[in-house]
């Protein structure tokens, strides 16, 4: 079981001869970057299937940025004027596309108006 900072529980307090206990609440202080260099973060499987998704979302984005820059560069070749807004315009348009896509194939509408809340 993990808890957060702040986090009131009631824990099992031990008397000087360590025989006897008793419950006492206890308010959790540590902070996130102690328990990831102790070890004491669990990361559950919901949370390791999200960061994949993401990766595997930057890896479609990114292959589709490459594809779309080769063809602006192919495409607006004979433009002199604005070649270089014409293929940021383009890049922006298909990375926005293809990420939001991506996100909500990967993720579905669920968890997206779920983050939007």
């Amino acid at each position: 079981m993990t808890f957060k900072r702040f986090d009131v529980l009631v824990v099992p307090f031990p008397f000087t001869d360590s025989a006897t206990v008793k419950r006492r609440p206890a308010l959790v202080l540590s902070v996130e970057a102690f328990n990831d260099r102790a070890g004491h973060l669990v990361l559950d499987r919901a949370i390791l299937q999200s960061f994949a998704k993401f990766a595997l979302t930057g890896v479609i984005l990114g292959a589709a940025l490459w594809f779309a820059a080769r063809f602006a560069a192919v495409h607006l070749a004979q433009i002199s004027a604005f070649r270089d807004e014409a293929a940021l315009l383009i890049l922006v348009v298909v990375g926005a596309v293809v990420y939001a896509g991506s996100i909500l194939a990967l993720f579905g509408r669920r968890w997206l108006v779920s983050l939007v809340r």
